[in-house]
């Protein structure tokens, strides 16, 4: 029973993380939109895609250093196959 509480546990540790940077991202946005000038909110919008891109361009690193890695021990162990 030890195992399911701990699984329990940090899957709620998990959720907690997941669910309350969404809260915070949508109680930031009304506090933001509620003091920015209605002028400012293209610059706004501009900060969010540039953000947005560099998170898509570290996830696209990540996912490249993955598959490089997967390609090094692939051939790694290929070359241990053809040496016998």
């Amino acid at each position: 029973m030890n195992k399911y509480k701990k699984l329990v546990s940090n899957t709620l540790i998990f959720a907690i993380g997941s669910f309350g940077s969404k809260i915070l991202l949508l109680l930031l946005t009304r506090l933001y939109t509620g003091n920015i000038n209605p002028g400012d909110n293209s610059t706004k919008e501009l900060l969010e895609k540039v953000e947005a891109l560099e998170l898509q361009q570290k996830n696209t690193k990540i996912a490249m250093e993955q598959m490089q890695a997967q390609i090094a021990a692939l051939q790694a162990k290929l070359g241990e196959e053809g040496a016998r």
